[in-house]
């Protein structure tokens, strides 16, 4: 897929969405965007379906084992160590900062 052509894919569904899901969305891409520039970041975006109970994990920069140690490391810490922001007033959208 060309440059142009990727551009002007997420520019039409961009335009469908409200203004929180907008930047909930810009949050989302550039932490995403981060991790394929930055070799030293990685991410994990798991994506669930209601309609056949099914889930899709994709991982940037990691492996199954990274992505496993990611998600333990950081349940395994204080609440205090993730921080909510909601980028909405609908309750379906929030982004996590994981720290260390």
């Amino acid at each position: 897929m060309t440059t142009g052509k990727l551009i002007l894919e997420l520019a039409k569904a961009i335009e469908r969405l409200d203004d929180g899901q907008r930047e909930h969305y810009r949050l989302l891409s550039k932490a995403l965007l981060s991790c394929y520039v930055n070799d030293g970041q990685r991410a994990a975006v798991i994506v669930s379906r209601e309609q056949d109970s099914s889930a899709t994990l994709i991982a940037v920069n990691a492996d199954n084992a990274q992505v496993t140690e990611m998600l333990l490391s950081h349940t395994k810490r204080p609440e205090s160590s993730i921080s909510n922001r909601h980028a909405s007033s609908s309750p379906n959208l929030s982004f996590a900062l994981l720290t260390a």
